[in-house]
């Protein structure tokens, strides 16, 4: 979950009251009535999806404190922390809340890896780098600083997918040593024609500084095609 939505359910939690029982809806014979119990019931809603989505994250927020802040701020009453106070609780919970899922990945990975090492045809390098050959090329291999043209597909360990230039229908061109050192590795273990499954942990990844699609700490899997190999950088790609 994104700050953007993080705050504007928290912001409410911040304030205690008392909190009452909710209208019965039989009972409601006016229009405005009627109008009042549908606005509250899509805010509850709204704030029960957001709630799930900390469920998630194992985080668990009191309901009732929830309602009876909600209650406050509808008639005006002050809040109980200063605008910089709440800046400050935010930002300790924002990074509470991306230190629990960092860790989270990172015991997913280890044990989607795990599993992975003890497959028939998965060979592992002494970086913890884990692939399988599922075709092997001809000629020479690339070296740092060589320019390769590649095709390539990314999946998270649950097979959902980020990246793919498959998708797009357009080869990509890399310079060996710019890449994620998984990449590096494997790229220089591949010849021409060469298709390899990689199976990266998160150190040899993008680590904790992994772009949203993915999340910190993630093991990644890649169908990777090389194509060809040009010595040296291509003009522009350094």
């Amino acid at each position: 979950m994104t700050r953007r939505f993080i705050l504007p359910l928290l912001a409410a939690t911040l304030t205690l009251a008392a909190c009452e029982q909710p209208a019965d809806p039989s009972s409601l014979d006016t229009l405005d009535e009627k109008v009042a119990y549908i606005v509250g019931h899509d805010l509850g809603m709204a704030l029960h999806n957001q709630m799930e989505q900390l469920d998630e994250q194992n985080v668990e927020l009191d309901n009732d404190l929830i309602v009876a802040a909600v209650r406050n701020g509808l008639n005006g009453d002050t809040l109980l922390f200063s605008q910089s106070e709440v800046d400050s609780l935010m930002r300790a919970f924002q990074d509470t809340l991306v230190a629990r899922q960092s860790l989270a990945n990172l015991r997913e990975s280890e044990a989607f890896l795990a599993e992975t090492a003890t497959l028939d045809s998965v060979q592992a390098t002494d970086s913890g780098l884990l692939y399988k050959v599922l075709a092997e090329g001809e000629g020479d291999s690339p070296q740092l600083g060589d320019t390769v043209v590649v095709n390539y597909r990314g999946t998270l360990p649950d097979s959902t997918e980020f990246d793919s230039s498959f998708n797009r229908g357009q080869p990509q061109r890399f310079v060996v040593g710019n890449l994620v050192p998984g990449w590096n590795e494997a790229l220089q273990l591949m010849k021409p024609g060469a298709e390899y499954e990689l199976y990266i942990p998160s150190d040899l990844a993008y680590g904790e500084q992994a772009p949203p699609a993915i999340g910190p700490n993630r093991a990644l899997v890649f169908q990777l095609q090389l194509l060809d190999v040009m010595p040296g950088p291509e003009p522009g790609t350094e």
